[in-house]
């Protein structure tokens, strides 16, 4: 995996970016159980090949040329588990709620979201 040498903000637009600029917020992640065959399988597929499906991230509200993950929460702790540096994100500008709302419906319509971890995220998304 190379280093990120550039970083753009134009929404809609895939960058390799640099993981120390990526902050996760506290509670944001709708996953809270995983599967540890499919957590495995996938920290393998990303040594190997790197992460195919970029996170999505927003520019951080407080701390400039920093960003918050959005959706992709396991991509990045795998990333960093196998020691890459750098991961393809889609930078949007969003807010607090679109923010919640896109992570929810990622995690929702993928493999293995637990039940209770869908109505979780169901409810988030009704508050």
């Amino acid at each position: 995996m190379t280093d990120a040498a550039l970083v753009q903000t134009n929404d809609d637009e895939v960058s390799m970016l640099d993981i120390s600029l990526i902050d996760v917020r506290e509670g944001h992640n709708p996953r809270r159980f995983r599967s540890t065959t499919r957590l495995s399988e996938m920290r393998e597929s990303i040594a190997a090949k790197g992460v195919l499906q970029p996170i999505l991230v927003r520019p951080h509200p407080d701390q400039q040329g920093r960003f918050e993950v959005c959706a992709g929460h396991t991509r990045l702790e795998l990333s960093v588990d196998v020691g890459h540096t750098a991961i393809p994100a889609l930078i949007k500008t969003i807010s607090d709620d679109e923010m919640l709302t896109l992570s929810s419906v990622e995690n929702i319509v993928r493999a293995d979201m637990t039940p209770v971890d869908e109505g979780q995220a169901a409810k988030q998304l009704l508050i």
